[in-house]
């Protein structure tokens, strides 16, 4: 007689963000993980308020809530900026 045991396997499972660029969630296997804090640094040039600007356009589609603090950007011009990734006015 054989008897087998069934193993129980708990894993866990973090929900993910997109990050609204395919190729980025694929590397973070699906995106960033769900209510954490999420820093962003790097030198001029580098694509961080570009980075920043398009995950938080993506989210507003699924009412994600966003944070965006910059020291040198006018709100207007980063409503403009925002604006190429979708409609920032839903």
């Amino acid at each position: 007689m054989v008897l087998y045991q069934q193993k129980e396997i708990i894993t866990s499972v973090r929900m993910k963000n997109s990050t609204g660029i395919k190729k980025l969630d694929e590397i973070l296997d699906g995106g960033f993980p769900i209510n954490s804090t999420i820093l962003i640094r790097g030198s001029p040039g580098t694509g961080k308020s570009t980075l920043s600007q398009q995950f938080i356009t993506s989210g507003l589609g699924s009412s994600q809530p966003a944070v965006y603090i910059t020291l040198d950007t006018s709100p207007d011009e980063i409503v403009k900026n925002m604006k190429r990734f979708g409609d920032i006015d839903k």
